[in-house]
Formats: structure tokens, sequence, C-alpha cells
């Protein structure tokens, strides 16, 4: 098996974060969250250790509970669209947080509408993204 991939949605305030099947399911594995950390007037990240925390914990609750479940490929995608675009900083403090909260990779998306299924699992296997979807730069 290939791993796990999840998909992290982040708006002002809150994170939203679901288990991405390779095969058809009523409905896969959600968790959601709202915090302060999310609601910085400036950026969409007030604070990195919080937000580390919440992904660690939305990990946590997708997961099985094995010792040999791999880590994660992780898709983070900021939703609001900032204007001027989300900074390389902005870009590479979501990418390190879900990183550090134990993902085996991690892409930070920008623009464009929230991924189904079947796109994040094409991105997560083969880097492959709907054209109004921007990655940002590693």
């Amino acid at each position: 098996m290939w791993g796990h991939c999840i998909y992290v949605c982040v708006q002002p305030g809150q994170l939203q974060a679901r288990l991405v099947a390779d095969r058809p399911q009523p409905a896969g594995p959600q968790w959601s969250a709202e915090h302060a950390a999310l609601t910085h007037p400036r950026t969409l990240m007030g604070d990195y250790f919080a937000v580390q925390t919440l992904l660690r914990q939305a990990y946590a609750a997708l997961l099985p509970r094995h010792w040999l479940t791999p880590a994660p490929v992780v898709i983070v995608h900021l939703l609001p669209e900032a204007q001027g675009g989300y900074t390389q900083v902005e870009s590479r403090a979501f990418r390190e947080a879900a990183l550090r909260a134990g993902a085996r990779k991690a892409w930070v998306l920008a623009q464009g509408a929230v991924l189904s299924d079947a796109q994040a699992l094409d991105f997560c296997r083969q880097g492959l993204l709907p054209a109004a979807v921007q990655r940002l730069p590693d």
C-alpha cells in the first residue's frame, strides 16, 4: 500500500481535514476544529505551534490506530484567496507544520475550489492538479 492521503482545508478560524479514499465511500472520515490560531488579521496562520498541534490531532483522528500505519501524504489547501497571493513564508509555515505534525510529504495549494477525492488522490499519487488550482512553491 502506498499510504494514506489527507486533504486539509484551511479557512479563517477553521481547519477541516478528510481522509481521501481510493475506493468509493458514502462519506469518508472527516475532522474539523475551530481555533484562534487561524484568526490573525494579516495572515492565515497566527500561531505556528497551535496549527501544528491541530494537524497532529487531525492525523490521529483520521488514521487507523496500528503501529505499522505509514505516515500520511498531506495536501494543505489555503481556501481564502489572499489579496496579492500568499507569500513563500506563509506557504513554508503551513508545509513545515504539516511535516512536523507527522506527514511523510506535504504540499500547499492556493486558489481554486475544494478538491474532490479523485482529484486529491491524483495529486497525492502523480502530482496532477486541476488547471484552476495553484500549487505554491516548496
